[in-house]
């Protein structure tokens, strides 16, 4: 039995993202596949105690321990490295009671600058580091944190992208040794609780977007694009599920973009958990994601598997997603007349031509994301490394 440690800082039911989301579909299919699974992460203690999630549980077969972050002080940069080797310190602990053969992390926030514990293999999978995201947008997050998502990325023993697009990027800004094993492994979907509902509930003209409210998503140009769609589907409205720490401030923004005679067509829903997410994504005319830069983008996934006609970012994973025309519609980002044009041939596209789409996104999701097939891929590669 292959024995894996697992770094995660949004193991869910503590509020994540998607890598939160990856891990968490993951992680119970691992343990079906005989794989001895330990979840560890660090975690504000004052959010732990007001959610009450307790910082270690079993559940379906594998452990999660959450450890309380430190504190000391208002230094962003004493904090990060006072956490970093408090992860590092319970990671060589735990290896010399649990002798685990493997540690699987994100390039994200880079827990593991020291490497693996003699004895035992570092994958890291690459799932949107600050270093490679600022390096493509021109963004400047904390130099220390970049350090620490390279010296992660080069102490690993095989990088794992989960997309080709990612890889390459990573590839060409951090070379990897030539003893670094490299594979392309998507991130899981959940076909069964994203599976087809009824066409009937299905609102005509229902725009939907579930993802977070940056400028990274594309949420802005959504709502550029959106009076341009409505002066030619009289019926289009938005339904926006999603969240930011300023949601209010944004929320004032967005709206300012368009004319206050559309506000009425357009709903916040703020942060939707996912249990609930499919009755209401089950009710979109069209699924739009017209994101600037994903590493993989599991939202689009979601929207497929539900047989929901869906728009996608033509660069980045985008092809790797879905074929243009096929299985859904790819339209280039950071481009509002396109995105409008996209949306205006969505919402008119005929039941039979769309029903057609639907099905064979939904025959995508299943047979190449499905959370069961990206387990079995993950448990070939564990056997690989040895």
């Amino acid at each position: 039995m292959v024995k894996v440690l697992q770094i995660c800082a949004e193991m869910p039911p503590y509020p994540h993202g998607g890598i939160g989301t990856a891990v968490g579909d993951l992680a119970p299919e691992l343990t079906r596949c005989g794989i001895d699974l330990h979840v560890v992460g660090l975690y504000p203690n004052a959010e732990l105690k007001r959610l009450g999630i307790p910082e270690f549980v079993e559940t379906d077969g594998y452990r999660v321990t959450r450890l309380p972050k430190l504190k000391l002080g208002s230094n962003y940069r004493v904090n990060l490295l006072s956490n970093r080797l408090k992860l590092y310190r319970f990671i060589q602990k735990l290896y010399k009671n649990e002798r685990f053969d493997l540690i699987l992390c994100d390039d994200f926030d880079g827990f593991v600058p020291m490497g693996a514990p003699r004895g035992a293999k570092l994958i890291v999978r690459l799932n949107g580091s600050n270093f490679i995201y600022d390096a493509i947008m021109g963004g400047k997050a904390c130099k220390l944190l970049h350090w620490m998502e390279k010296r992660t990325l080069r102490e690993a023993d095989a990088w794992i992208g989960v997309s080709e697009f990612f890889l390459k990027e990573t590839e060409a800004r951090i070379a990897p040794r030539p003893e670094q094993k490299r594979w392309v492994i998507p991130n899981p979907v959940d076909t069964t609780l994203f599976s087809p509902v009824d066409e009937g509930v299905m609102v005509k003209g229902r725009i939907f977007f579930h993802n977070s409210l940056g400028l990274r998503k594309g949420i802005y140009d959504l709502f550029d694009a959106f009076p341009g769609v409505v002066a030619s589907i009289p019926e289009a409205h938005l339904e926006i599920h999603g969240d930011r720490h300023n949601f209010a401030a944004v929320k004032a923004e967005l709206l300012s973009r368009v004319p206050a005679s559309l506000w009425d067509r357009i709903r916040f829903h703020g942060r939707t958990e996912r249990p609930q997410l499919p009755a209401e994504l089950g009710k979109a005319h069209v699924a739009c994601y017209p994101s600037h830069l994903e590493t993989f983008g599991i939202g689009p996934v979601e929207a497929m598997a539900m047989e929901r006609l869906t728009i996608y970012s033509s660069e980045g994973p985008g092809p790797e997603v879905m074929v243009n025309g096929k299985e859904g519609l790819l339209c280039p980002p950071k481009n509002v007349a396109t995105l409008t044009e996209t949306l205006i041939k969505a919402l008119r596209m005929g039941h039979d031509e769309r029903r057609k789409i639907g099905r064979l996104a939904r025959l995508k999701a299943v047979e190449r994301f499905d959370r069961s097939v990206i387990a079995q891929k993950y448990c070939k590669l564990f056997d690989s490394m040895f």
